[in-house]
Formats: structure tokens, sequence, C-alpha cells
């Protein structure tokens, strides 16, 4: 089975067509890049709190256990959202839905906005509406997927404006 993350824009839209939604999940390739990265940081703190000795009451073991715990937490809820196919994003006709909290419909959608570390933010027409996020792990191809997004937005707000003069 294909993570829609790792598709193309034209499986995209087929699928939009198909099914009237198109759910990224979170792709395990980059959960298991940031875990990677994530693990060679403690091994380096580790590596590092423990080449000197300690002291009595040295605080350096209670940051080292800082670190590990910290560790452990942050890879339980990575791997667990994993293994649940966590959405990263949902498309459909109504909007864009971050996760599983997290949403815009088309209307309130102001634009994409550009790539920022790989995360691509989603700007609101109100000026006092928070700005939402697409994360990194939703596709492997960002760029292409914020040409897509833009490509929707322009056809939503064409539809839009075509029903508004037709009803006039």
């Amino acid at each position: 089975m294909t993570v829609m993350g790792d598709a193309q824009p034209q499986k995209w839209s087929d699928e939009l067509q198909r099914e009237g939604r198109v759910i990224f999940p979170i792709r395990a390739a980059a959960v298991w890049r940031e875990l990677g990265l994530i693990w060679l940081i403690v091994a380096i703190t580790q590596t590092l709190s423990f080449s000197q000795s300690w002291g009595e009451g040295d605080t350096r073991q209670y940051l080292a256990l800082a670190v590990v715990l910290s560790a452990v937490v942050v890879t339980f809820w990575h791997t667990s959202r994993l293994y649940a196919r966590y959405p990263a994003l949902t498309v459909d006709e109504f909007g864009l839905k971050i996760g599983l909290k997290k949403s815009i419909g088309w209307s309130d959608l102001g634009a994409i906005g550009l790539l920022r570390g790989g995360r691509l933010p989603i700007i609101p027409k109100d000026a006092w509406g928070k700005e939402l996020i697409i994360p990194a792990t939703a596709a492997k191809d960002m760029q292409a997927l914020q040409q897509w997004l833009e490509e929707l937005l322009k056809n939503h707000r064409t539809a839009e404006q075509s029903a508004a003069e037709s009803s006039d």
C-alpha cells in the first residue's frame, strides 16, 4: 500500500476525486529520521556527561537522566502516532484538517504560505486567526504538496466566485 505522502500530486487529485478526501498519514521514514537525530543527540550528551568523573551532588547525572527520559517519551509519542496511522493532514471538499483537531475551511483560508524548515504554513483570511502548520511528516515532497494545495485553493475560489455571480 502506498502512503499518500510518498505519492505524486496526480494520485492525490485522483484520490480526492474518487473518495472525496485525501488522508496523508504520518510518514514512517520522516519519523524514523527525526527519532534517529534525537537518539544521536542523546548518545552525544551521554558520552560527554560520562567522559568526566562526577563529584558528590553533581547535577550532570540528573541532566543526563532527564535527557534520556525526554527521548523515551518523544520516541513513545512518535511511534504510537505512527502505529495508529495518525493523519498528518486531511484534505477534502470542506477544507484542510491538520492532525485530528486543527482545521480550516476553504472559504476561511487566506493563503498557502512558503515552506519554512520543511513545514508548510496555512494562513487564514482572518488577521487574528492562528496560522496552521502542516508538518514535514505529511509528504515526501512538501513543495509539490504546497503547489497542489495552492491549485486546490485557486479552484475553490473560482467556484465560490462563480456561485456568487450566478446567485446575483
